[in-house]
């Protein structure tokens, strides 16, 4: 058995609990062993395990019950799991060391729980929370009206309520989902005082995400518009073997139909399609409004675009050296862009026509 490192810690208006690795079951034990290893191999790289528990003794049973998201510039979201144990799925190095960490506590019900925190470096540092349930008088309600672009009512749009400050899959945080009415509203009751994010979607509509925040006792009203997906269909051309040269050596050609959303082109697979796990797309599209918009889907170093303008498409006979953007930019019906690629390829595409799904 590994010797138990005990850290203190700070809480803001929160009384210090002690815990350490004696107290995890065996089974985590085995995890925090994983991440003393790591710890011990890369020195100075830091690690939170700790325990959260309801005041009333609510059962928890995994991240779906509570989040919890370790802040040091960058959020973290740990690992919640059974009688609300929980660890840093893995260990890393702070962006800056000196500066004390923020912990964010989340459950649906319960009084949100922002807390200041000591972390050590080189070792796991132990904590534990105790939420509280929220009063009946301090509970909260958000309410609203979906409508389309013509300000008709949206019935059936699914809306789901969740905790902003989260970087894992949305299954795997506490949400609460409703559909809207024929009229278009919903309504969310029993909420604590706390910042939401809610998400809108509907067959054939884009997606839109929205944050609120909620007072004590108080009735939040928010209203939103969908709008129809929109599509695009592009003429690509790809360079495959690393020059910038777009009109000899290996090239690939062809035409893609492209939705908004979680898709992405990967050039080099010739296709727009919902990327796996750690799977690397060139440039990705989204929807704003009515507004079809390009961006990157992961910062890999060189890669990024431009926007070369309306121009004859064959006129682009070579990609730039500079110049290439990581920002969102709009996405123009008869304007060519070219985009270096994860692979350190180049591609060119024109956006032939952009249309309602």
């Amino acid at each position: 058995m590994k010797k138990a490192i005990i850290s203190f810690v700070i809480f803001l208006s929160l009384p210090v609990f002690a815990i350490d690795y004696n107290d995890f079951p065996a089974n985590m034990q085995q995890v925090l062993d994983e991440r003393t290893d790591e710890l011990i191999s890369n020195g100075g790289i830091l690690c939170v395990a700790g325990r959260v528990t309801m005041d009333d003794e609510a059962y928890i049973n995994s991240g779906k019950d509570v989040k919890i998201n370790f802040c040091q510039r960058v959020d973290e979201h740990l690992c919640v799991y059974d009688d609300g144990w929980f660890i840093m799925n893995q260990v890393f190095q702070p962006s800056a060391p000196k500066e004390p960490a923020k912990m964010f506590i989340r459950a649906f019900g319960y009084d949100p729980i922002d807390a200041t925190i000591a972390v050590m470096q080189g070792e796991i540092t132990y904590v534990e929370f105790v939420m509280h349930k929220t009063a009946y008088e301090k509970l909260a309600s958000i309410t609203g009206r979906i409508v389309n672009e013509q300000g008709e009512p949206v019935d059936g749009a699914k809306v789901k309520l969740s905790f902003p400050r989260c970087n894992r899959a949305v299954n795997d945080e506490p949400g609460m989902s409703t559909t809207t009415d024929s009229n278009g509203e919903y309504v969310f009751e029993d909420v604590s005082e706390a910042e939401y994010e809610i998400l809108i979607s509907a067959p054939g509509y884009a997606y839109i995400t929205t944050r609120v925040k909620t007072a004590a006792g108080e009735i939040t009203t928010n209203n939103l518009k969908l709008y129809l997906n929109r599509r695009a269909i592009i003429d690509y051309v790809y360079q495959a073997d690393g020059s910038q040269s777009f009109t000899g050596g290996d090239i690939r050609t062809g035409t893609i139909e492209w939705v908004n959303g979680a898709r992405g082109i990967d050039f080099s697979d010739e296709s727009a399609e919902q990327p796996e796990e750690e799977q690397r797309m060139d440039i990705g599209i989204a929807q704003d409004g009515d507004t079809l918009e390009l961006h990157l889907f992961y910062d890999y170093g060189e890669n990024g675009f431009y926007d070369g303008g309306a121009v004859d498409f064959e006129s682009v006979r070579k990609a730039a050296g500079s110049g290439y953007s990581k920002m969102f930019e709009p996405c123009a019906v008869g304007h060519v862009y070219v985009v270096k690629t994860s692979e350190n390829n180049y591609a060119k595409f024109v956006v032939r026509s952009i249309f309602v799904e």
